[in-house]
């Protein structure tokens, strides 16, 4: 990876019952971006203590230099259909049409839900609303 002069950024986050991933980048000093995953599932550690280890709930990827190599450190999960929590402005329509792509292949109104939740997310990231749950 070039030097980097920039801080991390969350590009996207998204949440689930037992935790989130966040999908994160920095850009080098020739302004490319390069991307790595964090994974935090620490609220199964209060669903389940007795059966998970606390270091095996969090952690984090490599860093990759492109956005395709991105999008499959995300498919990893099936992060299309949990909750997003966060866009990044500037990524906003390359992670609405990845998640347009992978809905697609949901049966009908899954793919409606998920294009739902994720337009709101969208709606908030933009500054459009301030409840998440409205809509």
């Amino acid at each position: 990876m070039r030097r980097v002069d920039s801080p991390l950024e969350v590009i996207v986050e998204i949440g689930g019952e037992g935790g989130s991933i966040a999908l994160l980048g920095v850009r080098d000093t020739a302004g490319g971006w390069h991307f790595r995953l964090d994974r935090d599932e620490s609220t199964l550690a209060e669903l389940l203590p007795d059966e998970l280890a606390p270091e095996s709930l969090c952690g984090r990827s490599g860093w990759v230099a492109s956005w395709e190599e991105a999008l499959a450190l995300l498919d990893r999960y099936p992060w299309h259909r949990l909750y997003p929590l966060r866009l990044h402005l500037e990524f906003r329509e390359r992670i609405l049409a990845a998640v347009a792509a992978r809905a697609a292949a949901e049966e009908r109104e899954t793919a409606a839900y998920i294009a739902h939740s994720w337009e709101r997310a969208d709606l908030l990231a933009r500054g459009g609303g301030n409840d998440p749950e409205a809509g």
